[in-house]
């Protein structure tokens, strides 16, 4: 998996994966998630646009991200999600968890460009 995070906007960050999200890369997700939620970050948008796999670790640290996040009041956002993953996400009964959109939002400085 490789992680690329820019800001798009003052305290908007974008991270956008590409490959799978499992237990393999917790640990470059956290280095790279980690100090986003420190800094003064209004929100965080993870793209998985080039996303093809999400195991359970994965989906454990997505959810453990995504709960600081709101503690530290940043909005946390999963965008393009892929249809293989909204199913495990539907399936561990977590979607209602996650703020998720479909496109990107020209309004955010987005681009959605490959890594």
């Amino acid at each position: 998996m490789k992680i690329r995070t820019r800001e798009t906007k003052k305290g908007t960050w974008n991270v956008t994966l590409n490959g799978k999200l499992t237990i393999d890369q917790l640990e470059s997700f956290k280095t790279m998630l980690d100090p986003l939620i420190i800094k003064k970050t209004t929100t965080i948008i993870v793209d998985f646009s080039a996303a093809t796999f999400l195991d359970s670790s994965g989906l454990g640290m997505l959810l453990t991200t995504a709960n600081r996040a709101k503690s530290a009041g940043i909005d946390f956002i999963l965008r393009n999600v892929p249809e293989t993953i909204r199913t495990i996400l539907n399936t561990a009964k977590v979607d209602s968890f996650f703020v998720i959109q479909e496109s990107n939002d020209a309004a955010d400085g987005i681009d959605n460009q490959p890594l």
